[in-house]
């Protein structure tokens, strides 16, 4: 099965039809350019013709091609800015959500943890009869063991360090009850964050690693878009050239 317009290109290649007063072939509008052509030797200008045709008809199907595809990014524009300014003005971190969870259990118990600490301060150090202080009393009696005993030197040598490492664990839980007792607002804080984490999950893929993928992805549409409009101006350009240049011969 064929066409009648492809039968009528195929046979014209094959025979000739002569009649009384006329040949067909020279009825041919190409044939007769042929013939023009070879008359005036103009192949290769004709050759150069069509390839300037070809390129700058192919440059302007690249340009369209552009237009269409920018005009599809720009109708979602608002859209993917929006998004992204959401997600760059949250600053998600890639371990934030395990910090402040582990924080929020913390504060939550801040009471408890303060009584606790500041406990283990007073009886390490800060009331009567605390244990630093007995070492003290102990590291007299382990002073007065070596001055007699030198082969004992080294059991106050062990009460020493112990004291001091026992003294700065006393301050550090002195320091960490104070710190609780600061804290006071923070909880909230951290709950207001861990929230604005959790929409922005449940929004954006549901793990903080597809937020910040998402993010990503949106930051190189935007770069796309932006550098959209130069690659249109510079594609427009070529455009002209190429005509200049078909015009030229």
């Amino acid at each position: 099965m064929s066409s009648l317009h492809a039968l009528e290109e195929l046979g014209g290649t094959l025979v000739d039809l002569h009649g009384q007063h006329d040949q067909q072939s020279l009825l041919s509008a190409q044939a007769q350019l042929d013939i023009v052509d070879a008359f005036g030797r103009l192949g290769d200008l004709r050759r150069d013709y069509r390839q300037a045709y070809e390129r700058w008809q192919a440059r302007r199907r690249e340009l369209d091609d552009a237009l269409r595809a920018l005009e599809q990014r720009r109708q979602q524009e608002d859209l993917l800015r929006f998004q992204h300014q959401e997600l760059t003005d949250a600053a998600v971190g890639e371990r934030e959500e395990a910090t402040l969870t582990s924080e929020r259990q913390r504060l939550a118990h801040a009471q408890r943890l303060s009584e606790l600490s500041q406990r283990v301060y007073e009886l390490l150090y800060g009331e009567e009869g605390a244990v630093v202080g007995r070492l003290t009393t102990a590291r007299q009696s382990l002073k007065d063991l070596a001055a007699i005993d030198d082969t004992l030197r080294s059991w106050g040598e062990i009460c020493e360090r112990v004291s001091v490492e026992l003294r700065d664990l006393a301050r550090e839980a002195q320091g960490y009850a104070r710190q609780l007792e600061q804290d006071g607002d923070r909880l909230h804080t951290v709950e207001s964050r861990l929230d604005l984490i959790q929409r922005l999950k449940r929004k954006y893929g549901g793990s903080v690693e597809a937020l910040l993928t998402r993010r990503q992805e949106l930051s190189m549409q935007l770069a796309d878009l932006d550098q959209g409009e130069t690659r249109i101006t510079q594609l427009r350009t070529a455009v002209e050239d190429d005509r200049s240049s078909l015009a030229l011969l």
